[in-house]
């Protein structure tokens, strides 16, 4: 999260970068299956809940961290 905010300064940037990684990573330390298959199902509905400020940041709409008003 706090690599994928510094490095583009977007908030959501960093949240979907984070949500990413989770499933994996919780594969990768040897969680269980349930906790694999809870952590894509909190991916999926957080990367299609962000699915506007994404879009604001593919138009250059979004506000980003710092940014004036």
């Amino acid at each position: 999260f706090l690599a994928a905010t510094w490095f583009t300064r977007y908030i959501s940037v960093g949240s979907v970068a984070a949500t990413l990684v989770l499933p994996p990573v919780a594969w990768a330390t040897g969680s269980t299956l349930a906790v694999v298959a809870s952590a894509c199902a909190a991916a999926t509905l957080i990367v299609f809940r962000h699915r506007s400020n994404l879009m604001r940041v593919k138009i250059g709409t979004e506000r980003r961290v710092g940014a004036r008003v």
